[in-house]
Formats: C-alpha cells, sequence, structure tokens
C-alpha cells in the first residue's frame, strides 16, 4: 500500500491545514474555520507558541491561505 501524503498543517493548534480550507471552501463556499480561528486567537484559546514549530501565531499563514483559496 502506498502511503497516503500527509497535508502541511496550517493551523497547528486547531488542525487546519491548506488542503482542509480548501475542501470546506469548495464544499460551502464558505471559510468558516478561519473565523472559529481568529475568534480563537483573540480568546487566548491558541497554543501557538508551543504547537507551532515556528513558535509564532498562525493566524497570518491562515488569512494568507484563505485569501488564495477565495480569489482563486
Amino acid at each position: 500500500m502506498d502511503p497516503q501524503p500527509v497535508p502541511h498543517a496550517l493551523c497547528y493548534c486547531f488542525g487546519h491545514s491548506e488542503e482542509s480550507l480548501r475542501a470546506e471552501w469548495q464544499a460551502t463556499g464558505r471559510l468558516d474555520s478561519v473565523e472559529a480561528i481568529r475568534a480563537a486567537v483573540k480568546e487566548g484559546r491558541c497554543q501557538c507558541e508551543v504547537m507551532n514549530p515556528s513558535g509564532a501565531c498562525c493566524l497570518g499563514d491562515v488569512l494568507k491561505v484563505a485569501k488564495a483559496i477565495q480569489t482563486s
């Protein structure tokens, strides 16, 4: 059996990837998960400094990918 590619993690705290955002956009025409991530970060419910290998908040990357998905 061939190994399946692992999606590149985009949001380590809440388990989102570019692939999961694209799938959400294609299925619903919305990116509700992006707003959920934004709200969680604002409420301090993320652990980016621990979960993200870069030690930085992922929200900027999430928003950049979301914009690219919506404009493609």
